[in-house]
């Protein structure tokens, strides 16, 4: 399941959470999501950070402080 492995980052449908390494990130989350709406994931490699959006919509960013290694792959 992404976000459930050191190398997967991930938006989880069921609760809106934010996951990498099966571990719940401890700010803001998304709203729940289901089967018609559209989930997207960036890289702003500039401020080495993950984001989300939501039906077209900034979700916010997830993760931050990304190390070199991770954005090379």
């Amino acid at each position: 399941m992404p976000g459930w492995d050191d190398q997967s980052y991930g938006y989880h449908s069921d609760d809106g959470a934010f996951f990498h390494a099966r571990k719940k990130t401890m700010h803001k989350q998304g709203p729940t999501f289901g089967v018609n709406d559209t989930v997207g994931c960036g890289i702003d490699y500039i401020s080495k950070r993950i984001f989300y959006s939501w039906n077209g919509k900034f979700v916010g960013f997830a993760f931050s402080k990304l190390d070199d290694s991770i954005l090379r792959r």
